[in-house]
């Protein structure tokens, strides 16, 4: 909670006219602040590492809560009237909301394991198999991501105007820029600053992959 409040804060700081905020700009915000809540869902989940079943199946509705609010950031995105804004937003909205559906499912076979214990140890094989597909079908939507992060880059490059006849321009400002980059920072840390690298969780990948694209030398929007 304070780590939201921090970054919450932040972009206050940095970026005081939210009002003015270019729709780039107030969309990838809340993107990042979508990654910090599934992040922190996961932190959570982490925390409560147990064997027992009732452990987890609480540690699997606090995480659920945290990817819904997750999606919550997101939501107000898929009515944009920009195509790219929209298309990318329905692309994190369908993987959170995939991944709360996908737990419901685990939280029901766990709680038809726990009605029916001698049916579960008679068929522990059929168990451990929709455990298993579940924790597959998760790993999957989570892998995801990293192309929804990617679309999201779209949105800020300006498509309209070019240097050289080719594209260099953000739709966003140099103080959103700044802004956007330090909001990262403030919830990966600074192990953002490489670059998407192999071994990384999908979540900090796409931070990394954000960070990244941001300091590829694109020119903000107030570039004369």
């Amino acid at each position: 909670m304070k780590k939201i409040l921090f970054v919450t804060l932040l972009a206050i700081f940095t970026f005081p006219n939210v009002a003015k905020a270019t729709e780039s700009y107030n969309f990838i915000g809340d993107v990042i602040r979508s990654l910090q809540s599934a992040q922190i869902a996961g932190e959570r989940t982490k925390q409560g590492n147990s064997n027992d079943l009732v452990s987890q199946m609480k540690d699997i509705i606090v995480f659920n809560n945290g990817i819904l609010e997750a999606a919550q950031f997101i939501k107000p995105h898929l009515v944009s009237n920009n195509k790219l804004i929209k298309e990318s937003a329905g692309s994190f909205h369908f993987i959170y909301s995939s991944i709360v559906e996908n737990n419901e499912n685990l939280l029901k076979t766990l709680e038809n394991a726990l009605n029916s214990i001698e049916n579960t140890v008679a068929k522990q094989g059929t168990f451990l198999r929709k455990i298993s597909e579940s924790m597959a079908a998760n790993e999957e939507l989570w892998r995801m991501l990293l192309y929804a992060t990617t679309m999201s880059t779209y949105c800020l490059v300006d498509q309209n105007r070019t240097e050289n006849g080719k594209l260099k321009f953000l739709t966003i400002t140099t103080k959103e820029k700044k802004s956007l980059i330090d909001q990262l920072v403030g919830v990966f840390g600074d192990r953002i600053k490489g670059g998407p690298k192999g071994g990384q969780l999908p979540l900090e990948g796409s931070g990394a992959l954000l960070y990244s694209f941001l300091g590829q030398g694109w020119k903000p929007s107030d570039t004369k």
